[in-house]
């Protein structure tokens, strides 16, 4: 007696439709494409090979004729088989590696999303809208490290953002950075609903396994060590109240459009100079090749992230311009913000030494994002010291977007109207505004100093602005 045949299992690759991507069954990809104008799309035998088909590399394993006859028994159309036809020849063959799905894995179609192609006047107006993002650092974890990040939208779409990462310099910050300046922008476009497509496990991870354990646990590894980058990751967090956000894995420098496009505002914007780009350095805020999306990612920025030792006489020296003269008072100050349940919580701290009696923590009204607590942070400070009647104060303070903004971008902005270079109005213009105003009658310079660099001035400040984002408003 003979056995029965199993079933040969197919995928069927929608390269230009309504939605592209691998469908495990005709039914699904006849509806992706029939009646699209100028769809691609094609069955294969194994999954490898229809994604490469989907990115744009044609292996030509399922030959041409093979797919007329097996669509013509399923309902395909003689139009839309001509398309096919024409389309196959058009496309590029490539050889390339291939593997079938693991025998009794379940199959279901993983799609690129339906707005890949569309910019924003095109989103969809249900469902999640779809970006991707991705963070890059020439030198990670080496000498003279370079960062940047790419937010890719779709093609030509005046939101796609290419931006150099102020701060540390690592390819994992970068990548949160990169997730959070796509928030940032999607709550300011009235998104509600967000697909992050990014190569990075390390922030999925970070985001939908690792998050809410850490949370329970203080913050602390499963090696009882303090998770790297709270900091960036409690921000992103935060951002996103008000939106839903989810996150899908694209295989990095695959072919996939998205990822690719990511990727090169994500080099480019590791190229500029920080001084040329006012919006690098706010991306923790919205109101060659570079290292991006390896496998290597957690032991790179580990060594990447070794506590820099640095002196604050040191990072004084080389972060403040001008110098302050040897009567100005020494402040630091501290900005936080995160959640805490599903609220979005901000606090302002300002250390002056210990025991001062004017050291202050306080709950941060109105609204609630990291750089606007850090800019009303350096405002508490300067209104206290007026109060006490100084006339000199050096503010040190690990905000380099306030750093920037306080030292060199101010004067400019007066004169612009308060537009960046992109032409896009400034970021917390109200509250830079407040504290520029607030300098009157007293000379205020300030000290950029890095998480490790700051010492017990620094810590203590950020003690004090966590405290305060735990506090109620009065």
């Amino acid at each position: 007696m003979k056995s029965a045949k199993a079933a040969k299992v197919a995928f069927y690759a929608v390269r230009r439709g309504r939605k592209p991507g691998v469908y495990p069954t005709w039914t699904e990809c006849e509806s992706e494409v029939k009646g699209f104008d100028g769809a691609r799309y094609k069955k294969f035998m194994t999954e490898a090979e229809a994604w490469n088909f989907v990115n744009g590399n044609d292996s030509g394993a399922s030959s041409e004729k093979s797919d007329k006859s097996s669509e013509k028994s399923e309902g395909d159309t003689a139009t839309e088989k001509d398309k096919t036809a024409k389309a196959a020849k058009d496309e590029k063959k490539s050889s390339s590696s291939s593997s079938s799905t693991a025998a009794g894995q379940k199959r279901s179609a993983i799609l690129l999303p339906d707005d890949f192609h569309a910019t924003q006047a095109k989103r969809p107006k249900d469902g999640p809208v779809s970006v991707y993002t991705d963070g890059c650092c020439f030198n990670n974890g080496k000498d003279n490290p370079c960062a940047g990040i790419g937010v890719y939208w779709g093609p030509g779409d005046p939101n796609n953002l290419s931006e150099r990462l102020g701060g540390r310099q690592t390819n994992n910050r970068a990548e949160i950075i990169a997730a959070m300046r796509a928030i940032q922008q999607a709550k300011e476009q009235g998104i509600t609903e967000l697909k992050i497509y990014t190569d990075s496990n390390f922030l999925i991870s970070c985001m939908t396994e690792w998050l809410p354990k850490w949370k329970t646990t203080g913050w602390k590894g499963s090696n009882g060590k303090e998770v790297l980058n709270r900091e960036e990751l409690e921000q992103l967090d935060a951002e996103t109240t008000g939106i839903t956000v989810t996150y899908e894995h694209v295989p990095g420098h695959q072919g996939v459009e998205g990822n690719e496009a990511a990727d090169k505002l994500a080099n480019d914007g590791a190229r500029k100079k920080l001084d040329d780009d006012e919006s690098s350095s706010s991306a923790t805020d919205k109101s060659g090749k570079g290292s991006s999306g390896n496998a290597a990612d957690k032991k790179v920025e580990k060594k990447a992230e070794k506590p820099v030792k640095e002196d604050k006489k040191s990072a004084a020296k080389s972060s403040a311009t001008p110098t302050a003269s040897a009567d100005a008072v020494t402040v630091y100050t501290s900005g936080s913000c995160f959640n805490i349940g599903k609220e979005q919580r901000g606090g302002v701290g300002v250390y002056w030494g210990p025991d001062d009696p004017n050291n202050l923590s306080e709950r941060l009204t109105g609204p609630q994002t990291k750089n606007r607590t850090d800019i009303m942070a350096a405002l508490r400070a300067v209104e206290q010291a007026k109060e006490r009647g100084l006339k000199e104060l050096q503010i040190h303070t690990d905000n380099i977007f306030l750093f920037n903004s306080m030292m060199k971008w101010v004067p400019k902005w007066r004169t612009n109207g308060w537009q960046t270079s992109t032409g896009n109005e400034v970021q917390n213009k109200e509250e830079l505004e407040q504290l520029d105003t607030a300098t009157t009658g007293i000379t205020v310079t300030y000290v950029h100093v890095t998480a490790e660099s700051g010492g017990e001035g620094k810590e203590a400040a950020s003690k004090l602005s966590k405290e305060g984002a735990k506090k109620k408003v009065d």
